[in-house]
C-alpha cells in the first residue's frame, strides 16, 4: 500500500552562529514557508493542509527528538515522513530522493534513525559539496554560502512550493519526475 507524505521535516541548527550555513539548508527551506509556527519542546510545526511542515529546535544532531515528538503528536508512521537535509556527498545543488537508506555519517539522520528505531522514511538530500575532492564533513557543513550560492538557495526555497504541491496531491518523492538540475532553472 502506498503511504502518502504527511509531514515534511527540514533539519538544521537553531543557533544564530549557524545561520546561512550550508548545514541548515533543510531547516531554511521549511522556515521559508512558515507563517505562524507552533512550538513544541523539540520542534516547530505548521499545518499547511494537507501537509505538516516542521523543523527541529536546537542542534541538528538531536533532530530525531523533534521528529519523534511530531510522529507521536500526529499519530504518523515513519513512512509518512520526508526529511529534507544537506548532503556532503552530492555536488551543490544536485539532489536525490531515497527511502530506507542509512545515515552515511550525517549526524541529524543518525539521530532520526535512533529515535524512530527505523530508517524507513523518505529523504530529500540536497548536495552541498563544492569541489570534486572529498573533504571531511566538518570542513563543509559549517561554511557560509557565497553570494552566488545564496542566489541559488533562494531559488531552491521558492521551487519547493511546486514540490510541496505534488506531495500534497499524493505523489511520493521518487515519483516527482524532477530532473537533477531542477534547482538551477
Amino acid at each position: 500500500m502506498k503511504n502518502k507524505i504527511k509531514l515534511i521535516y527540514g533539519i538544521g541548527n537553531e543557533d544564530k552562529n549557524f545561520e546561512n550555513s550550508v548545514h541548515n539548508l533543510g531547516k531554511e527551506i521549511i522556515k521559508f514557508y512558515f507563517q505562524k509556527p507552533i512550538t513544541l519542546k523539540h520542534s516547530l510545526y505548521e499545518k499547511n493542509a494537507p501537509l505538516i511542515l516542521a523543523t527541529n529546535l536546537g542542534y541538528i544532531n538531536l533532530a530525531g527528538q523533534g521528529l519523534k515528538e511530531l510522529l507521536e503528536k500526529f499519530k504518523l508512521t515513519p513512512e509518512n515522513i520526508l526529511v529534507i537535509h544537506d548532503d556532503a556527498d552530492l555536488n551543490f545543488p544536485i539532489f536525490k530522493t531515497s527511502f530506507g537508506a542509512g545515515s552515511a555519517g550525517h549526524k541529524g539522520i543518525e539521530s532520526i534513525i535512533k529515535n524512530l528505531k527505523t530508517k524507513n522514511f523518505w529523504r530529500f538530500r540536497i548536495g552541498i559539496k563544492k569541489k570534486k575532492k572529498r573533504r571531511k564533513a566538518e570542513e563543509i557543513v559549517l561554511k557560509k554560502w557565497s553570494r552566488a550560492e545564496r542566489q541559488i538557495v533562494e531559488k531552491i526555497k521558492k521551487k519547493f512550493k511546486i514540490i510541496f504541491e505534488k506531495l500534497a496531491e499524493g505523489k511520493l518523492p521518487n515519483e516527482l519526475n524532477l530532473e537533477k538540475e531542477y534547482f538551477l532553472k
